[in-house]
């Protein structure tokens, strides 16, 4: 399940992203399902948006993109994946006070507590340099995040 594109990003810019409406992403392409839930924000009762609810087929059409995806992606030059992983991280962090702020409404945290969402933009922007490096997140965290 994705934000959605507000816009479809033409001339290699990418699209603003609408955190009050949802799609799932099968094979690159954001995909709509019939049927839909929603959750509610325990703090205020108040519904949250709808989101997709992925059938079986769904599924299964994910799962095998993915397959596909893999045959190109595993025979991809470590250096180019590094580069993909990094850019990812980089559209992460574009995002990270609106992520904060829908995983603050999901969890019905207070407001007062949401910089305690969000992990320092360093740790957002170099997961792919993490991942590559063989390195643990969690080994990293910042101290204000306690592990148990």
């Amino acid at each position: 399940m994705a934000p959605s594109a507000t816009s479809d990003g033409t001339n290699g810019a990418q699209a603003d992203l609408d955190f009050s409406t949802f799609q799932n992403v099968i094979n690159g392409k954001l995909t709509s399902t019939k049927n839909t839930r929603h959750g509610i924000n325990p703090a205020t009762a108040e519904p949250l948006p709808e989101v997709p609810v992925a059938t079986p087929a769904d599924v299964d059409a994910a799962v095998d993109a993915a397959k596909e995806a893999f045959k190109s992606w595993s025979k991809t030059e470590w250096s180019e994946r590094q580069k993909a992983c990094q850019a990812f991280g980089d559209a992460l962090a574009k995002y990270k006070e609106q992520f904060a702020k829908l995983l603050t409404k999901e969890q019905g945290k207070p407001v007062s507590l949401e910089p305690f969402c969000q992990l320092p933009a360093e740790y957002t922007v170099t997961v792919g340099e993490y991942a590559f490096a063989g390195r643990s997140l969690l080994s990293e965290c910042p101290p204000q995040i306690q592990l148990h």
